[in-house]
């Protein structure tokens, strides 16, 4: 990839996990994937319990829980020209180890229409624990 390409990568990064850490679900989800957010309109609680769902928490744990305490970006590996894995290390409060993650972006003009130009955007369903 380019060195245009691998900055917007890095920098979308830094922005979804700096927003993740600061705990702005309704942020965070204005950084997804535009193809997931258009299928998924679902109100911002329905979203935080999804997205929680998703990284693997407990269904019991309350919010304030699932905070970020510190991240690392381990790594960011361009799949495709349109795509990028960011593999990220998270410490996520209360929890006694931190975690390796991967997470998908994909960057979209429009729901289903891949442009190395747009701006990326992650995939909820993407994120797992490595």
């Amino acid at each position: 990839m380019n060195e245009s390409q691998q900055l917007r990568a890095r920098n979308q990064s830094d922005l979804f996990l700096a927003i993740w850490k600061k705990g702005d679900f309704k942020e965070l989800y204005k950084l997804t994937q535009k193809s997931w957010r258009s299928k998924n309109k679902r109100s911002l609680f329905q979203w935080i319990k999804y997205f929680i769902f998703l990284t693997g928490s407990p269904k019991w744990m309350k919010l304030d829980l699932f905070q970020i305490e510190s991240y690392r970006i381990d790594k960011i590996k361009f799949v495709s020209h349109v795509n990028f894995d960011l593999i990220v290390t998270l410490k996520i409060k209360d929890q006694y180890k931190a975690k390796k993650y991967r997470i998908r972006f994909v960057a979209e003009r429009k729901p289903y229409i891949a442009d190395p130009m747009a701006e990326f955007g992650f995939n909820p369903i993407s994120v797992r624990e490595q």
